[in-house]
């Protein structure tokens, strides 16, 4: 038989962002990750529009733009980003506005798994 380990604890940040909360470099502090969080999907789905040349960083504090960056938020739409990030110590999500917007609303989504292994046998 085949050894197989297993991180079975899946999470999700999930965060409605609004205009209120844009601004010049205006850094949104969307939640805490343990040491060794697999984080599998970066996303954020705008759902109304920012102002026009409206771009965001999405990261981690110490690596603010790592997922997202420069993305314009400026169209409706869904924008994942490509990578995949294990983490060596706890860190925050954090998104990050270019400048102030008097519309626009995004959920942001990032899940990851926590660092439990489960050895099973199949």
């Amino acid at each position: 038989m085949k050894k197989s380990y297993v991180h079975p604890y899946q999470e999700l940040i999930k965060e409605v962002v609004v205009s209120s909360q844009t601004g010049i470099n205006a850094l949104v502090d969307l939640g805490n990750l343990p040491q060794g969080a697999d984080i599998v999907s970066a996303s954020i789905e705008v759902k109304t529009a920012f102002a026009a040349g409206t771009t965001i960083d999405l990261g981690v504090d110490s690596q603010t733009n790592l997922f997202l960056d420069n993305q314009a938020v400026s169209a409706v739409g869904n924008f994942a980003s490509p990578v995949k990030k294990e983490l060596v110590k706890a860190d925050g999500i954090c998104l990050t506005f270019s400048q102030a917007s008097a519309t626009g609303s995004a959920i942001v989504r990032v899940q990851y798994f926590l660092p439990t292994k489960e050895a099973r046998d199949y």
